[in-house]
């Protein structure tokens, strides 16, 4: 009710008394007014449920961005930790593989020249050393060292076999020179052995130290 209409309510001499008018007038006002606040509340808590949900959205995405930075931080701390350990023990195989080959020749030499303190003395252990650090940290080795340890094993029983051929009476001169030849062949093939192994041991390192065949040639 405007208030043209409120007047012509109050001048009507049958219409309703002017304390009734002013009654409905003040209920109408009272419920446009609660009517214009409650859609106000209803818009503000619509407006106060959405801000919860995309807060709780924010705060799950944001916890699921953190879960992967810190996955990703630990992949990256395992891989240079994997490379720094590797790296630590390049130099250790590099020398055993030179040990177990020095061994060999040792092995060869005594059996040949008869020194029999060479013949009684052990590698040292240096090939479960090597066969450790390459389980270890050095996986993609496994097939080469076997060809190298294979072959030095060979050599080394070709020499007591040899030792023990000569101490025979009379000499199998016939056995003892094929015994010798097959050593001769061992041996090349011993020093093949070691070049494969030390080339393969290089690839490892160039991927330990990130170098690239163009770094390289900058060296």
């Amino acid at each position: 009710m405007d208030t043209d209409e409120f007047l012509k309510l109050l001048g009507q001499p049958f219409g309703l008394g002017a304390g009734a008018v002013v009654a409905v007038y003040v209920v109408q006002w009272v419920l446009r007014r609660l009517g214009a606040g409650g859609d106000a509340y209803a818009a503000k808590k619509g407006q106060n449920l959405a801000t919860k949900e995309d807060l709780a959205d924010a705060v799950k995405q944001l916890k699921e961005f953190e879960e992967t930075r810190a996955a990703v931080a630990h992949e990256d701390w395992v891989a240079r930790e994997w490379k720094a350990v590797r790296a630590r023990h390049l130099e250790a195989f590099e020398g055993g593989l030179q040990e177990s080959y020095d061994y060999a020749q040792d092995l060869m030499q005594a059996a040949i020249f008869t020194a029999k303190e060479g013949l009684a003395r052990n590698d040292g252990g240096v090939a479960i050393r090597l066969r450790t650090l390459q389980k270890l940290y050095y996986p993609e080795l496994a097939e080469t060292l076997t060809k190298f340890q294979g072959i030095a094993e060979r050599l080394r029983i070709l020499g007591a076999q040899y030792e023990f051929l000569r101490r025979q009476e009379p000499p199998p001169l016939d056995r003892i020179e094929k015994v010798l030849s097959t050593i001769e062949i061992g041996d090349a093939d011993l020093r093949v052995a070691l070049e494969e192994c030390s080339s393969a041991l290089a690839e490892v390192a160039k991927i330990v130290f990130n170098v690239t065949r163009g770094d390289a040639r900058q060296r």
